[in-house]
């Protein structure tokens, strides 16, 4: 299903759908010690404390705070409303209505779904299982709806239940039909019984996953009520698993331990294999090619399993919670041989944390560098990132004589808050920051305490919906000290920062050398809001760039105003003078691209885009009719080629090329030279990014 239908589908779930963090590294030691892993009830207990002892601005844990909680962990366990019944509702009211102690309620909520759900998740399998058999009538009208009115539909009986299901395989059967490339053909539902099957047997694999979830149904529910729980405080507060905990810490890193391939399903819905990362342990074995299909996988110490049957989510599932080290992968070549190959996991550059830079040509020679996260090495007490790595490139550029430098912050998710900091001193002698304020504490100030700076010419910074935390942050420094051109749309809007702690009801902030409990898991948690150093945060509201840049996907990019639970904006009584002059060149530069802007194609093109796509995004209902979906597939997929058209156009008068020492480099390094070779590509037909270079190119003149 293309990208509007797939909108739909995920705008039912509870879990998230962003991965912006500002992570603070405090000075303390996260040792760990080993004792019995606690029951579920202890564990709500020791997250309600930690909330309470913590948290920013921590709700108050009260009925209210209950009932959203509910309402999220149900979303999360049940967002299809296919299995629990309006009555399970009613007893979970019942236990709010009765219970005034949190955990209590909490508890007895976890207590009273362990007793049902597993009868309910095998209700709905045997459902799905009987309407193999079944005739189906398909109304031109029928249609499965995803409205807000849909959010409490639970059903009220049998009936209304296998009404629901029947619905959802007709909607998967679409997909199958789609898959097929027979949707726009006459159709009769006895012709295609295969797909059905098919469709059937995904609708049976989802509620698999969790009768068959690791350690069981009890910790499948156990682990989403603390998720939910603690996400009711605020959008970026989190629980994790000991594995998962370590998944997200490497997603901030620059490097990351990987086996190296990556899988999709092909025509014929095999696992095969579809990429494999230059350098890794897939790479350098070479016996896997992409195309293999995956038959079977072996992990150290465990059975052989068989794949055969795995939808691609199950087999990214297996691959990606798999904590061991060494596998070995059976895989079937095109030639009919079967091979088994050995891979163990081994660290690596992350192809999401490369930092590279070029020089823009038309007019000046202009540097130009994506920063694609705030990455440190979480492993280390002085941690080496993205700012140490952004100061090479600098230093590479400066040797070709830039006359201006462009950062690139677009889509530019967060992470250490730290590394924003360090990076911010590249471009400031010295001097305040931001203020950072921890709960019951007076802000302080955060200074860039080392003299000099490696770059001091013309700076602009890219920014965009997808800039949160601390790329944001970055913008709203430079911003503030007058020491960047910010251009593009408006940003996420999060200023709040997050630890990652053990769920340990003994843990202090900026306690040093202390042992403890990590068995129960992690959560991450809030505990600070940045503002400016003028007390005003851009907490919900985000940075507003200098020169506005017309973006397509501004206006429906979900931002931090969209979470009802985000925490307000809001300012704070202190302000730190500083010694920077309003740049009087910014507002001629923001004239020059109005009118450029206005007179663009592309951009002309993209402004009348603008409705539909908003339209489009706000479909909240899907036909269930084959010629129906295949008309909406096709002004979908139309749409897409268009705005493809529009965003994809190459400037040839805008020359773009590696940096000196990485091209002399790219002549003997396989990988790096297949990086950026794929970059340069991208940069050419960047409409931003041309705009952006007209912009630098101005200040420079004025």
């Amino acid at each position: 299903m293309v990208k509007y239908i797939k909108i739909a589908f995920t705008s039912l779930r509870f879990k998230y759908c962003f991965l912006f963090v500002s992570i603070t590294i405090f000075s303390f030691s996260l040792l760990s010690f080993t004792v019995e892993e606690a029951k579920p009830c202890e564990k709500i207990e020791k997250l309600l404390y930690l909330i309470n002892k913590l948290h920013f601005q921590p709700p108050a844990i009260d009925k209210a705070f209950a009932a959203k909680a509910i309402e999220n962990y149900l979303l999360s366990i049940d967002g299809e409303y296919l299995n629990l019944y309006s009555t399970d509702i009613v007893a979970l009211k019942d236990i709010q209505n009765r219970e005034s102690d949190p955990k209590e309620l909490f508890c007895k909520s976890y207590n009273y779904l362990l007793s049902v759900y597993e009868k309910r998740l095998k209700q709905t399998d045997s459902i799905i299982n009987s309407c193999t058999a079944k005739k189906f009538v398909w109304n031109k009208n029928d249609s499965l709806s995803f409205s807000e009115s849909y959010k409490d539909n639970y059903s009220k009986n049998l009936n209304e239940k296998t009404h629901k299901i029947e619905k959802w395989i007709k909607l998967y059967t679409l997909g199958e039909l789609e898959l097929a490339n027979k949707l726009n053909k006459d159709f009769e539902f006895e012709k295609n019984d295969d797909l059905k099957v098919k469709a059937i047997n995904k609708l049976r694999k989802g509620i698999r996953k969790k009768t068959n979830y690791p350690n069981g149904l009890s910790n499948y529910l156990e682990e989403n009520l603390l998720e939910a729980m603690i996400y009711t405080c605020d959008p970026h507060s989190d629980y994790f698993t000991p594995v998962a905990n370590k998944h997200f810490k490497e997603s901030l890193s620059a490097t990351v331990e990987i086996y190296g391939f990556s899988c999709d399903v092909n025509k014929n819905e095999h696992i095969e294999v579809a990429s494999i990362a230059p350098g890794s342990p897939a790479w350098k074995c070479n016996n896997l090619n992409v195309g293999d299909q995956v038959i079977k996988v072996k992990f150290k110490n465990r059975p052989v399993i068989d794949v055969g049957d795995y939808d691609i989510d199950e087999f990214n599932d297996l691959i990606y919670k798999a904590s061991e080290k060494e596998m070995s992968i059976t895989v079937l070549k095109k030639n009919g041989e079967l091979v088994e190959i050995y891979l163990a996991k081994a660290a690596v550059k992350s192809d999401d944390n490369v930092v590279n830079s070029y020089i823009l040509s038309k007019k000046y020679p202009i540097g130009y560098i994506s920063l694609p996260s705030f990455y440190t090495d979480f492993s280390k007490n002085v941690p080496l990132g993205c700012a140490n790595d952004v100061a090479k490139e600098i230093i590479k550029l400066k040797k070709e004589n830039i006359q201006g430098l462009i950062i690139d912050l677009r889509n530019n998710g967060g992470g250490s808050v730290d590394e924003a900091v360090d990076l911010a001193g590249i471009f400031i002698d010295e001097g305040p920051l931001f203020l950072r304020k921890v709960r019951n504490q007076k802000p302080k100030v955060v200074k860039d305490m080392n003299r000099g700076l490696i770059y001091d010419g013309p700076l602009v910074i890219m920014i965009n919906k997808g800039s949160a935390s601390a790329s944001e942050l970055l913008a709203q420094m430079l911003k503030m000290q007058q020491r960047a051109v910010i251009v593009g749309s408006n940003s996420f809007g999060k200023a709040t920062a997050q630890v990652i702690i053990p769920l340990d009801t003994s843990y202090t902030l900026f306690n040093t050398g202390k042992l403890y409990d990590e068995k129960n898991g992690f959560i991450k948690i809030t505990v600070e809001k940045m503002y400016d150093l003028q007390g005003a945060t851009h907490q919900k509201i985000g940075v507003v760039p200098h020169i506005p840049i017309p973006d397509l996907w501004s206006d429906i990019a979900l931002g931090e105003m969209e979470y009802a639970n985000a925490l307000p904006n809001d300012n704070i009584d202190k302000k730190v003078k500083i010694e920077a002059l309003p740049d009087n060149k910014i507002n001629i530069c923001a004239d020059l691209s109005s009118a450029r802007i206005k007179k663009d194609n592309q951009f002309k093109r993209m402004k009348s885009l603008t409705d539909t796509v908003r339209a489009m995004n706000k479909r909240n209902s899907i036909p269930l009719y084959p010629f129906s979906y295949y008309n909406i597939l096709q002004s979908n997929k139309l749409i897409d080629s268009i705005i493809d058209t529009a965003l994809s156009v190459n400037d040839p008068s805008l020359v773009i090329m590696p940096n000196k020492d990485n091209s002399d480099i790219m002549k003997m390094d396989e990988l790096l030279n297949s990086i950026i070779n794929k970059e340069m590509d991208n940069l050419k037909k960047d409409v931003y990014l041309r705009e952006t270079y007209n912009i630098i190119n101005d200040y420079i003149s004025n």
